[in-house]
């Protein structure tokens, strides 16, 4: 009986060994899948991160080149308005406030070529879409902005 025993096992042995290669195999075709997708969905998230980080690289570089021009003229513009400038450009504002504030206390009304600007009234750009976009700003050194 003990011979018999032994066979039973070893038959036994040698019909769940291929179902467990079997099942082996297919767990492992799984897990290279599944690793495979996980793969390649990481790879997708860090081309797309990667993009994104040069664009914002790209942006933040076009910001500083477009502050390091509007400060050179500025730059330029403040020292070319303080040479044409009048020495008493100051005083005539504080004077022309000053009457201003008197004939307003007089209510008497106020002719309106008296009603003189001293700075531009701000173009609302929101409103105005003609004027949004590239534009180029031209000034003595002809130095053009390429974004």
């Amino acid at each position: 009986m003990d011979v018999s025993n032994k066979k039973t096992k070893r038959a036994s042995v040698s019909f769940d060994q291929p179902r467990t290669i079997v099942d082996d195999d297919a767990k492992a075709k799984i897990k290279y899948q599944t690793l495979l997708t996980e793969y390649l969905e990481l790879q997708k998230a860090f081309v797309s991160s990667k993009r994104k980080l040069q664009a914002a690289k790209q942006k933040r570089e076009t910001v500083l080149s477009e502050v390091r021009f509007l400060r050179r003229k500025r730059k330029y513009l403040s020292k070319t308005r303080n040479e044409d400038a009048p020495e008493n450009f100051d005083q005539a504002i504080v004077s022309c406030s000053s009457s201003k504030n008197e004939e307003a206390h007089e209510n008497k009304p106020v002719n309106e070529e008296k009603n003189i600007r001293l700075t531009k009234k701000p173009k609302n750009r929101i409103i105005h879409e003609k004027g949004t976009g590239k534009r180029k700003i031209s000034w003595p050194d002809q130095v053009t902005l390429q974004v």
